[in-house]
């Protein structure tokens, strides 16, 4: 090409050849040679060659060229250009410029190139039955818009131009229920989400998420974490069948996890899960783990001739779900599916009653558009009635003691050892049948809210301090007719 004119027309013939004996041949082969990833960078590569080796051996003919491509910048790519580019790396150039935020000569120079020779309507010629490379295009395009460069350049796919516009389908249909109509704290109870697909099209249910207070613990998640850590212990250890390292295998590796668990904090986004994913963790957790770690930087060669950004983002994101323990699930027309969440609050004796509000998240697609759909539920958690008790129990120990050491400072009555215990006996029975009297009964009035522990202890309180009679007005309507069936303990 050197030992003839260099046109516009010359130039866009040889780059034009360029293409189609390189990478309509091979892409992946030419953009190897080329040493380079970004076929943008190839382009920009084979499009400025020629100028520069016009430039090396016939500088008049090239400045013609350089006026007609840039007639008002010539001047800036004989001094600009020529020293910041390197031709025996001349992809590796080329990337440092588009990289670099603050570089915007050249950036503009070599948009004004690529449309000079048309590079985008030859390649859109080119490669209109292999649109996975116009996407590859089109994607690292978008990346260089977004730092306003080559803003000019576009590329059209035909698959775009003629598919339907999208549409607004509506919400999506998403029931949510308990587990149990009452929900007691120390226990476990599940969430259901239940998922309906009312649309035309299939849908893909990626995930469903909520966060949750800090009171509340995921058990799946916990379950998930139980089961990496157990692997990562047993990989690493050597397996031996002595009778040492069994042991060793069932108390250290257990101890240590149970300590990591206990230090780590929980994670306050819980996922639902779907019935198998529940059993495949039930089943792997405490069980033995034999295998081989895989390299935390292992390649994988993966070759894709057809394949746009929207299905390797699709791929992507199924690894990172699988890596989760998570599959996502397609739902045909009609198709529902149910998910659930697994809690446990994380303790159960001091315990306060919780109202909360779940603000449930469906994360799905449709028309190959990702979608959100979020959704509350009133989540309340009563103390459990043990709880409550306990707490009555110590309480009227403690008023029975306080009522005994106040009638012996009064001297209102000298007691026994024997009375004085039977009287703090007496306040326990009377405390734990009050508690259930209120737990049980309808329409009985409170004087005390007995809802958890502490109030449990309060109420305790003033039955062992104030006595008998206290508990019975509580208990029952007319205290006088109970009161014959209690005999007084005094000596």
């Amino acid at each position: 090409m050197s030992e003839t004119e260099l046109t516009i027309d010359a130039l866009r013939e040889e780059v034009r050849n360029k293409v189609k004996s390189e990478l309509c041949i091979s892409v992946f082969q030419y953009l190897q040679k080329a040493d380079t990833e970004s076929i943008i960078v190839y382009l920009i590569g084979i499009s400025l060659t020629p100028i520069l080796d016009k430039y090396s051996t016939q500088v008049d003919e090239a400045k013609a060229l350089i006026k007609t491509i840039w007639p008002s910048k010539y001047s800036l790519f004989e001094e600009y250009l020529i020293e910041k580019i390197d031709q025996t790396q001349l992809s590796l150039s080329i990337q440092i410029l588009l990289d670099n935020k603050d570089e915007k000569v050249a950036t503009k120079l070599f948009e004004n190139l690529l449309i000079f020779v048309e590079i985008i309507p030859t390649v859109e010629e080119l490669f209109h039955d292999r649109e996975w490379f116009l996407w590859q295009i089109h994607h690292e395009l978008k990346k260089l818009h977004k730092s306003g460069k080559l803003q000019q350049l576009e590329v059209t796919i035909a698959s775009e131009q003629f598919s339907s516009p999208k549409m607004l389908r509506g919400d999506l249909h998403v029931r949510v229920s308990a587990s149990k109509s009452t929900i007691v704290a120390g226990q476990e109870f599940s969430t259901f989400v239940v998922i309906s697909n009312p649309f035309e099209v299939p849908i893909i249910l990626y995930s469903v998420e909520s966060q949750i207070p800090i009171e509340i613990v995921d058990i799946v998640e916990k379950q998930r974490r139980r089961y990496d850590l157990m692997k990562e212990n047993l990989i690493n250890q050597e397996r031996k069948n002595s009778f040492v390292s069994i042991i060793s295998r069932l108390t250290v590796v257990q101890w240590r996890i149970n300590l990591r668990l206990y230090s780590e904090p929980d994670n306050r986004i819980a996922e639902a899960v779907s019935t198998s994913e529940v059993d495949r963790f039930r089943k792997t957790v405490g069980s033995n783990v034999v295998g081989k770690p895989i390299e935390r930087y292992q390649t994988i060669d993966i070759r894709i001739d057809s394949a746009s950004p929207k299905h390797i983002d699709s791929i992507l994101r199924r690894f990172e779900f699988s890596k989760r323990g998570l599959t996502p699930i397609v739902l045909q027309p009609g198709d529902s599916v149910v998910k659930q969440f697994i809690f446990r609050t994380r303790s159960w004796l001091f315990f306060t009653p919780l109202a909360h509000k779940l603000q449930i998240q469906v994360n799905y697609a449709v028309d190959d558009r990702d979608h959100l759909y979020t959704l509350p539920f009133d989540l309340t958690i009563q103390a459990e009635i043990k709880a409550v008790m306990t707490g009555a129990v110590v309480g009227s120990a403690i008023g029975g003691i306080a009522r005994l050491l106040s009638d012996i400072k009064s001297n209102v009555v000298i007691v026994s050892q024997n009375a004085g215990f039977l009287s703090i006996l007496l306040a326990i029975i009377l405390s734990a049948i009050t508690v259930v009297s209120f737990a049980r009964k309808n329409g009985v009035q409170q004087i005390v809210s007995v809802e958890d522990f502490w109030g449990g202890l309060f109420l305790g309180f003033l039955i062992g301090f104030l006595g008998q009679e206290f508990a019975l007005n509580l208990i029952t309507p007319n205290p006088a007719e109970s009161a014959s069936f209690i005999p007084s303990i005094h000596t």
